[in-house]
C-alpha cells in the first residue's frame, strides 16, 4: 500500500502486526502519517485482499497460526490466536472485513496457462476455482457463526463484516457474484454498491454494541 504500517496485510500478517505495531496502528492516519499528538484511533478496520481466498486445501487441525500454507486449518489457527491480542485492547473496536471472493472467470491472459496445465494432467482451472470457493465458504461461515470464531470471546470489541458473503450474492455462488467479464478479481461497481449499502448500517450497529457512542 505504499506505507510501512499499511503494508503486509495477508492472512498470516495480522497477528504479528497487532502484536508488534500496536502503538503505531493507533496513532496512524493515512499510511505512515501520524495523528496529531494526543489523538488515537478508536476503531481499527482490517482486511486482506482476494488473494487470501485462494486456499490450497483444508489442512490438518489444529493448524499453524504462522502459515504459510493457505489452508483452512492454518487460517483458523491464526484468527484464533489473534483474539488474544485483540482482547488486550477492550477500548478499541476491531472490525474484521472478510477477504473478498475470487472471480469465477478465467482471465484471457492466463487462459493458456490453465489449458497447458490441463494438457499436462493437472487439475482443471474450474476444479481449482471450485475448491477454493468451497473452502472460502467454510472459512467465512466459521468466522460469522455463533459457535465459530467469536464463540468464546468475552468482549464486544470485535465485529465481522462478511464482505465475502455479500460479494457471493449471499450464497448464490462460492465465487464472486460480481465478477467483471474480463476475469478481474476486483468486484464490479454493482458489487461495491451492494457492500456499501450493508456496511453503513452494520458499522453503526458495531459502534453502538462496543459502547463507543450512546
Amino acid at each position: 500500500m505504499g506505507g510501512r504500517i499499511g503494508d503486509r496485510t495477508d492472512a498470516f500478517d495480522w497477528l504479528p502486526k497487532f502484536r508488534d505495531q500496536w502503538d503505531e496502528l493507533l496513532r496512524v492516519d493515512m499510511n505512515d502519517l501520524p495523528l496529531p499528538d494526543g489523538q488515537r484511533n478508536q476503531v481499527v478496520i482490517f482486511k486482506s485482499c482476494y488473494t487470501e481466498s485462494r486456499f490450497t486445501g483444508e489442512g490438518e487441525p489444529p493448524g499453524n497460526p504462522a502459515g504459510p500454507d493457505k489452508t483452512l486449518a492454518n487460517y483458523k489457527a491464526h484468527m484464533t490466536a489473534l483474539l488474544a491480542e485483540l482482547q488486550k485492547h477492550p477500548e478499541v473496536l476491531f472490525v474484521y472485513i472478510t477477504p473478498p471472493p475470487t472471480s469465477s472467470v478465467v482471465p484471457k491472459e492466463r487462459l493458456w496457462k490453465y489449458l497447458l496445465k490441463t494438457a499436462l494432467g493437472k487439475p482443471h482451472a474450474a476444479d481449482v476455482m471450485a475448491m477454493q470457493g468451497s473452502i472460502a465458504r467454510k472459512y467465512n461461515t466459521w468466522i460469522v457463526a455463533k459457535d465459530g470464531w467469536l464463540a468464546d470471546y468475552p468482549l464486544k470489541n470485535v465485529a465481522v463484516f462478511d464482505y465475502y458473503d455479500v460479494l457471493t450474492g449471499h450464497g448464490k455462488s462460492n465465487l464472486s457474484y460480481y465478477a467483471p467479464p474480463d476475469g478481474d478479481d476486483h468486484p464490479t461497481r454493482a458489487g461495491n454498491q451492494a457492500a456499501a449499502a450493508e456496511l453503513v448500517p452494520f458499522f453503526n450497529r458495531a459502534v453502538r454494541r462496543a459502547g463507543l457512542v450512546p
